[in-house]
């Protein structure tokens, strides 16, 4: 397989249980056992520090961000281009977020029905919810 992701092959495949990789569209697909996979957002050569990657529960549905496919990040650094510390080397993608529950709903990264683009903090929405959809969730499954 060519141009592999070096953050993913280098750092962080050792640990995973994979039942496949698979190249198409200029990225890498990552599938495991239980029917799950994930995939970086950006092409292998604008990798530096940390890459987005998203992630699919199920990989035969995973078309509607916020319900099929979930936005996370990866790091190999400590910090943030803000010094902010990360908590974990993965996350729930969260860039800009301001740290409060309600503004994960709000603008163009905001989880909510009525974004035709965004949903990438849907994932960071049900972590701080203790990786529960509460009723307030704004897509039903």
């Amino acid at each position: 397989m060519s141009e592999e992701n070096p953050l993913i092959e280098n750092y962080l495949k050792k640990y995973l249980k994979l039942l496949k990789t698979e190249r198409k569209n200029n990225k890498n697909y990552y599938y495991f056992p239980d029917g799950s996979m994930f995939y970086p957002v950006y092409p292998e050569s604008d990798i530096r520090n940390s890459t987005e990657f998203v992630f699919c529960p199920v990989a035969s549905k995973c078309e509607k961000r916020g319900v099929e496919k979930f936005n996370f990040v990866f790091n190999t650094v400590s910090y943030d281009i803000n010094l902010t510390p990360f908590k974990n080397p993965i996350e729930p993608y969260a860039w800009q977020w301001t740290g409060k529950r309600e503004d994960l709903f709000k603008g163009s990264f905001g989880c909510a029905a009525e974004t035709s683009d965004g949903n990438d903090y849907c994932a960071a929405l049900i972590m701080i919810d203790g990786w529960r959809i509460l009723k307030d969730y704004p897509f039903r499954f």
